[in-house]
């Protein structure tokens, strides 16, 4: 069993609800979603257009991701917030079946007993691989740092995805560099 990126989770910031048919009859809520919740996050940044733009392309990616890999019923729950290290933390919930169980549980132990970097490599370069929207993850991990882990559902059919991530720390270093 995965271990909590947070050992107290705090008030979300921003917690979107939406009834996941509803979530899937149209690819552009990917967009929408995670271009509200990064600007809804960024207004108190010291670059709210970078770190906008960062948070967006993480939620968008995992957004897609469980456009593509869910079990089309219930509801989708998305929080973001900040924790006392100043992490920016994604928790999505949502249904899934047992093969998207098993998905997000091979990438989240993959990520977290390889180097992010060299398994999005070799992903990439894979002439067969797995699902556009699976290497996503994999993405986010090796470009931003993120962690990954899976927590329990509020109900039984439910999964938490919980995408942790320094992104002040991050945008810290790239203007630094």
């Amino acid at each position: 069993m995965a271990h909590s990126l947070v050992s107290a989770v705090p008030s979300p910031a921003v917690r979107i609800c939406c009834d996941l048919p509803g979530f899937l009859a149209d690819w552009r809520r990917c967009d929408q979603f995670s271009n509200y919740l990064a600007e809804s996050l960024s207004l108190a940044k010291a670059d709210p257009f970078a770190f906008a733009s960062m948070l967006s392309t993480i939620i968008n990616e995992v957004l897609e991701t469980i456009f593509c890999h869910n079990a089309g019923q219930d509801a989708l729950t998305l929080q973001v917030f900040e924790d006392a290290e100043a992490a920016t933390i994604l928790r999505a919930e949502f249904a899934v079946d047992e093969q998207a169980r098993a998905m997000y549980e091979r990438i989240v132990a993959t990520l977290a007993g390889q180097d992010p970097v060299q398994v999005y490599e070799q992903l990439l370069f894979q002439l067969s691989g797995p699902d556009a929207r699976e290497i996503s993850l994999f993405e986010i991990a090796a470009d931003y740092g993120a962690r990954l882990a899976i927590e329990g559902g509020s109900r039984p059919g439910l999964m938490c995805l919980v995408v942790r991530v320094g992104l002040n720390d991050w945008l810290n270093h790239r203007t630094r560099e």
